[in-house]
C-alpha cells in the first residue's frame, strides 16, 4: 500500500474583508509554514480562487485560501508513503493550527470539511483490472465482454452526518522511450495495480440541516474513520470485495 496524496478542503460562506481577517491570524501559521503569498486577485474573480498561498516548511503541502474555500494538499514521500500513522500525525498537527486560522476569519462559521486520501494498492497477487473483476463483479463480469479498465464508486451515509465515499480503479503505468524524431513512445506497461481514493466529508449534515455548523471535531471524527478504512477494511475491499462500515 502506497499513500501517494492527501487533500483536506473546507467549505464556509464568503470571508469579507480577508486581507484584514488573515493578517489577524497569519502567526497561527508560522509553526509549520512558510511566510504566506497574498495574490492580487480582483473581487470579482471567482470566490473559489485562491487568494492566499502557504507553503509548508519542507515543500510537502500546500494551504490555499479562498473566500468560499480553504485547501490543503500533501503530497508524501519517504516513510511516509507507507506508514499511516505518521500521515495522520502530520495532518493532526498542522491542520489544527489552519483550524484556528479558518475559524478566526470565519468566526467559527463553517459549512462543511471533506478528506481526501487517494492510495494505491501495489502488493496483489493479481493486476489490478483482474483483482477489481473478481472483487467487484463477480461472475456478472463474463456478460461485460473484454474490459480494458474498470472503475467503481462506492457511497454511504454515515450516521446522518457523513458521507463515506470510496472510488476504486485499476491504474496502469507505461514505460515509453524516445524515437529519433523526440516524440515517446509506449513500449510497455511497467505497473498494473488498483487506484483507491477514501473521501470523507459531512456534506450530508449541511445538505440537510440548515442551522449545521461543521467544527473541528468533524474533521477528528473524518480522520478517524479514514484512518479505520485503511487500517482495517480497505485490504477486504479491495481483495474481497467486502465493506460494511458501523463503527
Amino acid at each position: 500500500m502506497i499513500i501517494k496524496q492527501t487533500n483536506l478542503n473546507l467549505v464556509y460562506p464568503r470571508i469579507m474583508e480577508y486581507r484584514k481577517k488573515f493578517a489577524n491570524a497569519e502567526d497561527i501559521l508560522r509553526q509549520y509554514f512558510m511566510p504566506s503569498t497574498i495574490l492580487p486577485i480582483p473581487e470579482q474573480v471567482q470566490d473559489e480562487v485562491p487568494r492566499i498561498i502557504a507553503q509548508s516548511k519542507n515543500g510537502h503541502s500546500v494551504l490555499n485560501i479562498a473566500l468560499s474555500v480553504a485547501s490543503f494538499i500533501t503530497n508524501y514521500n519517504d516513510s511516509f508513503v507507507s506508514d499511516w500513522n505518521k500521515c495522520k500525525t502530520y495532518l493532526e498537527q498542522r491542520c489544527s493550527d489552519i483550524y484556528r486560522t479558518i475559524d478566526s476569519m470565519t468566526e467559527n462559521n463553517n459549512t462543511f470539511v471533506g478528506l481526501i486520501t487517494n492510495i494505491e494498492m501495489d502488493d496483489l497477487d493479481k493486476d489490478g483490472l483482474e483483482t477489481l473483476k473478481q472483487s467487484l463483479c463477480s461472475d456478472e463480469v463474463l456478460r461485460m465482454g473484454q474490459l480494458y479498465d474498470l472503475s467503481c464508486k462506492l457511497t454511504y451515509v454515515y450516521h446522518k452526518r457523513y458521507y463515506i465515499n470510496i472510488t476504486l480503479q485499476n491504474l496502469r503505468e507505461f514505460s515509453t522511450q524516445q524515437n529519433n524524431n523526440g516524440r515517446a513512445y509506449i513500449v510497455g506497461e511497467r505497473k498494473h495495480i488498483v487506484s483507491a481514493s477514501i473521501d470523507i466529508n459531512d456534506r450530508y449534515a449541511a445538505n440537510h440541516d440548515m442551522d449545521y455548523r461543521s467544527k473541528k471535531e468533524a474533521f477528528d471524527d473524518i480522520l478517524h474513520i479514514t484512518s479505520n478504512i485503511i487500517d482495517n477494511k480497505l485490504e477486504n475491499l479491495v481483495r474481497k470485495g467486502e465493506f460494511v462500515y458501523d463503527e
